[in-house]
């Protein structure tokens, strides 16, 4: 088996297939596995799935797929070919935004909603994958591609439906399960500006904190979960540590 694509979706699905006793070669034009949760933790899931059999093909684009009436192999843009009998692409998804463009909403690399999921239309609501909504606490525009938030704020736009006030802004949560690791981040890395590692990857029990200006942005937790419900408050406190820490 072939999965293109090295982030959540193909690193899950490269687990469940080497777990049911299928050879499983990964292909994945980046350099590692789940660039937004950093480099300590894409080492770590490289070697995790090394470790169970799993091969890596980092920097390799894939060009062509061939068979007679299914795929037989595919073949890299190196020019090698990979024999298999199945191939998956999880190489990310777009919003499907059409029919909202059509209806004249604004977009803004998603529908474009307010923080009570409210679209330019204001009786048009929207949440999960297809929506960028306001949060207000960061003040900024997300778009966040997780059920996790696709159950929270479906529910949240259910209530601003009924006229409730509140306004919607989750602290940002992702989650992977891997063999026995479970992989956790709480906020966001893309404005940290510093990387605090706690515990050894090595033993596969480790977090790592995401520093900006000294302030606690993000976590992320390998089978650590004391280390991610600490981050929560502290993200959430805007607390300042020392890195040593």
């Amino acid at each position: 088996m072939v999965v293109v694509g090295a982030g959540f979706l193909g690193c899950e699905l490269a687990a469940s297939a080497k777990s049911l006793g299928c050879e499983v070669h990964v292909v994945e034009l980046g350099g590692a596995p789940l660039p937004t949760m950093g480099t300590e933790v894409g080492r770590f899931v490289v070697e995790l799935h090394r470790q169970h059999g799993v091969s890596f093909d980092f920097g390799q684009a894939l060009t062509e797929f061939r068979g007679d009436g299914r795929v037989e192999e595919v073949i890299l843009d190196d020019g090698r070919r990979l024999a298999c009998d199945l191939a998956m692409v999880c190489v990310g998804a777009a919003p499907n935004s059409q029919l909202a463009q059509t209806a004249g909403l604004e977009m803004a690399g998603g529908i474009a909603v307010d923080s009570r999921c409210r679209s330019s239309d204001p009786a048009v609501f929207a949440a999960g994958d297809v929506a960028s909504f306001w949060h207000p606490g960061l003040r900024r525009r997300l778009r966040l591609e997780h059920w996790d938030n696709a159950h929270r704020q479906g529910t949240h736009a259910g209530q601003s439906m009924l006229g409730r006030p509140e306004e919607y802004s989750p602290l940002p949560y992702f989650w992977s399960e891997q063999y026995d690791a479970m992989i956790q981040q709480v906020g966001l890395l893309d404005q940290a500006q510093q990387v605090v590692v706690r515990g050894t990857p090595g033993e596969g029990s480790f977090s790592t904190l995401h520093l900006r200006d000294g302030v606690v942005v993000a976590c992320v937790a390998v089978n650590r979960f004391p280390d991610l419900a600490a981050a929560r408050r502290l993200i959430s406190a805007q607390a300042r540590v020392e890195p040593r820490l």
